[in-house]
């Protein structure tokens, strides 16, 4: 498998008006031409941003990129694996004075559950998950 697209990525190319396949391209530019996937979490925050938009333009523009979105890219549901990996994460790092936002958690753990069949010493997140405002795509390194 793939990467798994963090909410951010897409949101910032929904809001380009970018379509999915252009947004694709580019990912597929930076990680080869492997299975992409969503994370059940992301497209949550996905379909949230449909009910906060100001317009019906907005709101009508953004279920369409996210029923193309669909059509093209898979979504991997939380399974338990994942819930008790995240926990344990959460824990040890909560232990230490950090604090993962709890969406972000549970979306680099689908990752990393999909990538290196859970082995958390591959797992990065990034420093400030506040900042959306542009499309980051970052190359995960390969489970050896």
């Amino acid at each position: 498998m793939g990467p798994i697209l963090d909410s951010s990525v897409l949101i910032a190319a929904e809001r380009r008006h970018e379509t999915v396949a252009q947004l694709l391209k580019q990912v597929f530019g930076l990680a080869g031409n492997q299975e992409t996937a969503l994370s059940a979490v992301a497209l949550v925050e996905l379909v949230h941003g449909i009910y906060r938009a100001n317009t019906p333009q907005i709101r009508a523009r953004r279920e369409g990129f996210i029923e193309e979105l669909l059509a093209d890219v898979p979504v991997h549901p939380l399974t338990r694996q994942i819930a008790f990996l995240a926990g344990r994460i959460d824990a040890e790092q909560q232990s230490q004075g950090i604090k993962i936002p709890f969406q972000d958690l549970l979306i680099g753990v689908t990752a990393l559950r999909g990538i290196c069949g859970g082995d958390r010493e591959s797992a990065t997140f990034p420093e400030d998950t506040r900042s959306h405002s542009q499309t980051t795509l970052t190359r995960i390194k390969r489970c050896r």
